[in-house]
C-alpha cells in the first residue's frame, strides 16, 4: 500500500516567536543633509554651488536623491513654466572622500546626462521613479517633479498629453483627481519614452507663481559611484558638490499652448514627438520671471537592518572591499554651422580608467531655446561612422534616413527609455559598445569588462555628414570606464 502524500500544511513550532525574532531583510531610513551653505540657489545664472558631507555610514547611494523647490519671484498669469525633466539640472557634480580620493566628476553633465538617461536607464528603473503628482486646492503645496519621469496620460476625460498636432491643455480638466473605472490615478502613455518636459501652470484666476519640488534620485546619475545600487559601508566622510545648471537651460515658458479656465496649479507632462507643435511653437521660448530653487537637501537611503549594518561595515573594516564602479569622462565640442562633412573627437588615456565599457555620442544643434534647448534630430544628420585610432568601428556609413541608425543602436537599448524609433528620431544618440571585450567569464555573471586600456592613447572619432546649415552643431562625447575601489577602515583608495 502506497504511503500517502505528505501534507502541504506548515508546521512552525509552538516555541518560534515572531516578535523575537530579527528579520534579516534590507530596509532604509532617509536622512536629510542639509548643504553646507544656503539652502537657496538663484537660478538666473550659472555657476552657483552647494556642498554637502555624506557621513561614514551603510547606504544605498542608487536609493537616494537630491531635491529641491523651485519658484518665481513673479507671477505670471496663463502659463506654464516647463522643466526638461529628461537631462539632470546640474552643470558640474563631483564626489570626493576627504582622503581626496575621486570618485566623480561630470562636467557639462546637464547636456552629458541626455544621452546616458535615455540609454542608460531601464524601463524598470523608470517605473519606480517616474511618477508625479499636481497641485492641490492650496497654491502653497507644490507639484512633483521627477527627473527623469515617464510620460503621463491622465485617466478620463479628454485630458490627453500630447498625443497628437494640436492638442491643448485644458486647465479644467486637471482641477481635481479624475476617477477612472480603476480608481485615482494616472497611467503611462509610453513606458518606452522619458517625458521630456514638466512643469506646473500659473492660472489666470489667482495669477500665482510657479511651485513645485524636484526631485533627482541618485539612480539618474548613470555610470557613477552614485548610482550603485548595493549597501556599502562609506568608512570615510563624502564630498558632493553640485554646480545648478541656469534657468534658460532648465525651463522655458509655453503659454500659447494653454487653455485657462482658473483652478489649483497643475503639473503637466509631454513628450518629445517630432513636429508636435508643442515643442516647435514660437511662443516656446526662455522661462518667464526669475526662478530660484530653495530647500536644497540629500535624502540619505541609510541601511535601518543592524545585522546588515555590522555586516557591511565589518567587511570593510576587517577585510578591506574592492567595488568596481563607473565613471564618465564628457568630451563637449562646437562645430561649425555648416552642412557637410564634420569630425568631432574625444582622447582617451590609461589614467581614466582600467577599461573602457561605452562610449555614448549625441550631436545637439546649438542655437534652440526653450523647448529645443537640447534639440537633438537626426534629419540634422545625414550619415555618420565611428573610428578609434583611424579605424572605423563600422564597414559601412550608417545612413538615417534608410533607419539604419536605429538597427545599430537597438541591441544597445533593449529594456531602455530609448528603445522607441520615434524617440531615437527626435533625440539622437550613438552607442559603441565594448562592455563584452576581455577575458571569457560565467554566462550567469553580470560583470561588464572593457577595451583594456593598456597605456597607449585612445583617439576617439565620429564623423558625420551635417544636413543643416542653420545651425551648429556640438558633439558631446562621454566614455563611461569603469574603475576599482578599495575600502578600508584607512578610507577610500582608488585602484586604476
Amino acid at each position: 500500500m502506497a504511503e500517502p502524500a505528505p501534507s502541504a500544511e506548515l508546521i512552525i513550532p509552538q516555541e518560534y516567536d515572531f516578535k523575537k525574532t530579527e528579520i534579516f531583510a534590507p530596509g532604509y531610513d532617509y536622512i536629510s543633509q542639509p548643504c553646507l551653505e544656503s539652502a537657496t540657489v538663484d537660478l538666473t545664472t550659472n555657476g552657483n554651488q552647494r556642498t554637502f558631507q555624506i557621513p561614514s555610514n551603510v547606504y544605498n547611494m542608487a536609493k537616494s536623491s537630491i531635491q529641491f523647490t523651485v519658484a518665481s519671484t513673479t507671477s505670471v498669469a496663463s502659463v506654464a513654466r516647463m522643466m526638461h525633466c529628461d537631462v539632470l539640472p546640474f552643470q558640474r557634480i563631483e564626489v570626493r572622500s576627504q582622503s581626496g580620493a575621486d570618485l566623480m566628476t561630470w562636467d557639462s553633465a546637464n547636456f552629458a546626462s541626455k544621452p546616458l538617461m535615455a540609454a542608460g536607464i531601464t524601463i524598470e528603473q523608470l517605473r519606480n521613479n517616474g511618477s508625479f503628482r499636481y497641485g492641490s486646492n492650496d497654491e502653497n503645496t507644490p507639484g512633483y517633479i521627477d527627473v527623469p519621469c515617464l510620460n503621463g496620460e491622465m485617466e478620463g476625460s479628454d485630458s490627453t498629453f500630447g498625443v497628437a498636432n494640436g492638442d491643448q491643455f485644458n486647465v479644467a480638466d486637471f482641477t481635481a483627481p479624475i476617477k477612472s473605472k480603476t480608481g485615482y490615478r494616472y497611467r503611462h502613455m509610453s513606458e518606452t519614452l522619458l517625458g521630456a518636459f514638466a512643469g506646473q501652470l500659473s492660472t489666470a484666476a489667482a495669477n500665482k507663481q510657479s511651485l513645485f519640488t524636484v526631485r533627482v534620485p541618485f539612480s539618474s546619475f548613470v555610470h557613477s559611484f552614485l548610482s550603485l545600487d548595493k549597501d556599502l559601508y562609506i568608512p570615510e566622510i563624502l564630498t558632493v558638490r553640485v554646480t545648478f545648471a541656469q534657468q534658460s537651460e532648465l525651463f522655458f515658458t509655453a503659454g500659447a499652448r494653454i487653455v485657462s479656465s482658473g483652478g489649483p496649479p497643475v503639473t503637466i507632462f509631454e513628450k518629445r514627438i517630432i513636429n508636435d507643435q508643442f515643442i516647435n511653437n514660437a511662443a516656446d521660448n526662455s522661462v518667464a520671471g526669475t526662478l530660484s530653487a530653495s530647500g536644497i537637501q540629500l535624502q540619505l537611503a541609510k541601511q535601518a537592518n543592524q545585522m546588515l549594518v555590522d555586516s557591511a561595515r565589518n567587511e570593510v573594516l576587517e577585510r578591506g572591499l574592492r567595488v568596481l564602479f563607473d565613471y564618465v569622462y564628457v568630451t563637449s565640442q562646437q562645430g561649425p554651422a555648416s552642412i557637410g562633412n564634420q569630425s568631432f573627437q574625444a582622447t582617451f588615456t590609461r589614467g581614466m580608467g582600467g577599461r573602457l565599457k561605452r562610449v555614448y555620442t549625441t550631436i545637439i544643434q546649438t542655437g534652440g531655446v526653450g523647448g529645443l534647448t537640447y534639440q537633438t534630430p537626426v534629419d540634422n544628420i545625414t550619415s555618420y561612422y565611428t573610428q578609434i585610432n583611424g579605424q572605423r568601428l563600422q564597414t559601412q556609413n550608417i545612413v538615417t534616413s534608410t533607419g539604419m541608425d536605429w538597427l545599430y543602436n537597438r541591441p544597445n537599448l533593449k529594456n531602455t527609455s530609448a528603445y522607441d524609433k520615434s524617440y531615437l528620431a527626435v533625440n539622437w544618440l550613438h552607442i559603441d559598445n565594448f562592455s563584452k571585450l576581455g577575458p571569457p567569464l560565467p554566462e550567469d555573471s553580470q560583470i561588464e569588462q572593457g577595451m583594456l586600456m593598456d597605456g597607449s592613447i585612445v583617439n576617439y572619432t565620429i564623423n558625420i555628414v551635417a544636413a543643416d546649415d542653420t545651425a551648429a552643431n556640438k558633439a558631446i562625447i562621454v566614455g563611461a570606464f569603469q574603475k576599482e575601489a578599495f575600502l578600508t577602515g584607512g578610507g577610500i583608495q582608488i585602484v586604476q
